[in-house]
């Protein structure tokens, strides 16, 4: 990258993307006003945001395409349950606590959405989870490279970034 040239916020590699947003939810918690309610709700709002990347990093070194769209089901339950205690936290008409919640909480809203595409988009070619059973090796599967933006349109993302996601599913046609 040429020097002077910014760096998108918005991260494609969605590995990063998610470690970023519980970085960013831990850096969020430290701010809070330290009241009974949000020390118990800091406490799920940690391990949900977490959650999230370390469910998606298990997705990609998952053992069948059952377990992947399992583990990416998770990572969207845990992205829903932060957007929830992040909602719940209270902070005290804190202006800037505010703006920085409404961004984690927009986070949190894409990253559900993207998660969502992944599922209805494995759902919608209806990939087998495993292997047939008469599989025998000797006939390759076909690789079809499918653009994540091209069949789920409607995301709901921020601004461009629905015409920015660029990375790509492989799925193996049998």
């Amino acid at each position: 990258m040429p020097m002077g040239e910014i760096q998108n916020t918005k991260q494609y590699d969605l590995e990063e993307r998610t470690f970023l947003f519980a970085k960013n939810v831990r850096s969020f918690v430290r701010k809070l006003p330290k009241t009974i309610a949000n020390i118990e709700d800091a406490k799920q709002l940690i391990r949900a945001s977490g959650s999230v990347g370390a469910n998606y990093i298990e997705s990609n070194e998952s053992f069948s395409k059952k377990d992947f769209v399992f583990r990416i089901m998770i990572c969207r339950k845990e992205a829903k349950e932060s957007r929830y205690w992040l909602r719940l936290v209270f902070l005290d008409a804190n202006a800037e606590l505010e703006g920085e919640r409404e961004r984690l909480v927009q986070e949190a809203t894409e990253l559900t959405n993207i998660f969502g595409a992944i599922i209805q988009l494995y759902r919608k070619l209806k990939v087998r989870p495993e292997r047939p059973t008469g599989y025998s090796g000797g006939v390759k599967p076909i690789r079809v490279k499918l653009s994540l933006t091209r069949l789920v349109p409607k995301l709901r993302l921020g601004t461009g970034l629905q015409q920015k996601l660029c990375f790509e599913l492989y799925a193996e046609i049998f």
